[in-house]
């Protein structure tokens, strides 16, 4: 964001809001995390594990409302193009949030497979969200110093369309679970033929 400001980057700022908002979401992850561990009790006969699925769906609506911010912002910088250049550093800022953002989305869906949690994935493409952003970012930025400022916009509304994607994606999946959907007929289809295999 401070580099954003000080190289007239409106998309590099907006971008590190972006990055911003996942200190909140891990927050929500740690926190998550921490309850959906507790044993079950009088109150809770099975367990905590839903406060995991809980913070997914947190996670998903918030992606939607960072995707929303992001992409009003776009809209009106389109009508009302910014007529300063970015400086050089903002191309260097953006292509390291690209490489910190891969790096962190690899080690949390690592991990996330590791213990097959649902939340640690989400959180993890929430970074990969964050890389994919920062890369439009750069390639915009570029465009912008070669003469199409328009870019700057364009591109925060691709980044806001594929950050609203993500977030619709992991609060349905979890929204799903919240309510108990049933298994497809495919998946019912393979417990009654494993049962119809066991000897009677």
């Amino acid at each position: 964001v401070a580099i954003g400001l000080l190289g007239h980057s409106a998309a590099l700022v907006a971008d590190g809001i972006h990055s911003f908002s996942d200190l909140i979401c891990d927050l929500l992850v740690l926190i998550a995390a921490h309850f959906s561990k507790a044993d079950a009790d009088s109150d809770h006969p099975y367990g905590h594990q839903r406060v995991q699925t809980i913070a997914t769906f947190g996670i998903g609506i918030f992606l939607v409302l960072v995707g929303l911010a992001i992409g009003y912002d776009g809209l009106l910088r389109l009508a009302h193009p910014n007529p300063t250049h970015p400086d050089v550093i903002t191309i260097w800022a953006a292509l390291l949030s690209v490489i910190a953002n891969e790096l962190l989305f690899y080690y949390t869906l690592h991990q996330g497979n590791k213990i097959n949690s649902d939340l640690l994935r989400a959180n993890a493409w929430h970074s990969r969200g964050d890389s994919l952003s920062s890369l439009v970012v750069f390639f915009a930025l570029l465009g912008v110093i070669a003469g199409w400022p328009f870019l700057d916009a364009v591109a925060a509304l691709f980044v806001a369309l594929m950050i609203i994607r993500i977030g619709i994606q992991w609060a349905y999946k979890s929204g799903n679970e919240l309510i108990d959907e049933g298994l497809n007929p495919q998946e019912l289809n393979k417990i009654e033929n494993v049962i119809r295999q066991c000897p009677q």
